[in-house]
């Protein structure tokens, strides 16, 4: 009998987060079609390997050839955030075989892989509704089937000695899950089971997540130990905004051109620039400049937030706990708390907490297979 490998994929805005083994990989959600001339990198170029994923892909759902991750982006690849749905965005589906592809690179077994995959969709998205305003879950359908067969990642560059990986899912193995409610679960309960916060377990309970992403937020929420499907809800707004209007300031500001959200992100978080941006005019305090775009941004996702609670006959008072997660969750989550401390008894910004969705994937895939 073939070995199933259990595997978590977590596609963020910014990153691609893979769990194989125990271990997480994060690779950058850039990604580029290969309409050019291959490139080929040797042992000795500089940067980390997983900078230089030029990959032909030959799936059931899609195939050609792409760069993803730095490569894409210095060759001015786009970021999956270019809209549309997640569950048929094909640069996103690029972006997620060839990260689960490079995690399983070094496993130590020969192709045909077998997995079984953990991964989600954005609230909105995973309760999808019919035209009779019935939930029919079509794009999560939609997307296990995208997901499904015979999968081929071939890597182009000699830095990975031209290798091939070849995995197959079927249908039983795939579990798809709500983003946002599987970090709440991997928050609240340890890989045993048991609660890693009785006091927000317990019966009665109501344990809310608030996952902001780069270009959505996920509401989440759980009662004795089940999800609150009219808790849980998506808003159209994520951190991305606030950052795009920052490099409209800097634009203006300086003159810059070509001066985008992905190199805002390189100055504001990367340890060599600390958040200060030099140019020939003058020089840039990211960590000041970024203040009142957040405080802005907060404003407008918690107007969203309480919208949708009181349209689903919910409200802040009903809250026990709300955990902020996610990239966006760690950047406003001082501003979030400012404006609701007064309404909701707890409010933990959990630091970080990028990875929380993938691990929730992942212990959730793995007691599938258990089972």
């Amino acid at each position: 009998m073939d070995i199933i490998i259990p595997v978590a994929c977590d596609a963020g805005n910014d990153s691609i987060k893979v769990i194989v083994n125990e271990k997480v990989t994060y690779i950058s959600n850039l990604v580029k079609r290969a309409d050019t001339a291959r490139m080929v990198f040797g042992k000795g170029d500089i940067g980390k390997p997983e900078d230089y994923l030029d990959v032909t892909i030959d799936s059931p759902a899609l195939k050609g050839s792409y760069y993803i991750s730095e490569l894409a982006g210095s060759l001015g690849g786009g970021m999956e955030s270019l809209g549309g749905l997640k569950c048929e965005n094909d640069l996103l589906l690029a972006a997620m075989l060839t990260s689960i592809a490079f995690s399983l690179k070094d496993i130590g077994q020969d192709s045909p892989l077998e997995i079984a995959l953990g991964t989600g969709l954005p609230v909105h998205e995973f309760f999808s509704q019919n035209s009779s305003g019935q939930y029919d879950y079509q794009n999560v359908i939609k997307f296990k089937k995208r997901l499904q067969g015979e999968h081929i990642i071939r890597f182009n560059s000699n830095l990975f000695s031209k290798k091939e990986i070849v995995f197959n899912l079927s249908k039983e193995n795939i579990l798809v899950l709500p983003e946002g409610y599987a970090a709440l679960l991997a928050l609240l309960y340890k890989s045993d089971g048991s609660s890693a916060y009785p006091e927000y377990t317990a019966k009665g309970i109501n344990s809310f997540a608030l996952d902001i992403g780069g270009g959505s937020a996920d509401v989440s929420a759980v009662r004795e130990g089940n999800f609150m499907q009219q808790a849980m809800f998506g808003i159209p707004i994520g951190v991305n905004e606030a950052h795009d209007m920052l490099c409209q300031r800097i634009t203006a500001r300086t003159g810059l051109q070509g001066f985008t959200r992905h190199n805002l992100k390189q100055v504001l978080f990367e340890r060599d620039f600390n958040g200060l941006l030099r140019t020939s005019k003058e020089e840039f305090d990211l960590n000041e400049e970024k203040i009142p775009f957040y405080e802005k941004l907060a404003e407008k996702l918690l107007y969203q937030f309480k919208r949708q609670l009181n349209v689903n006959n919910l409200s802040t008072s009903m809250i026990h706990v709300l955990f902020l997660i996610g990239g966006g969750g760690s950047e406003i989550g001082d501003y979030i708390i400012k404006h609701l401390k007064d309404e909701i008894p707890k409010i933990i910004k959990v630091e970080n907490s990028r990875s929380k969705n993938v691990e929730g994937y992942y212990s959730s895939i793995k007691s599938l297979l258990q089972n």
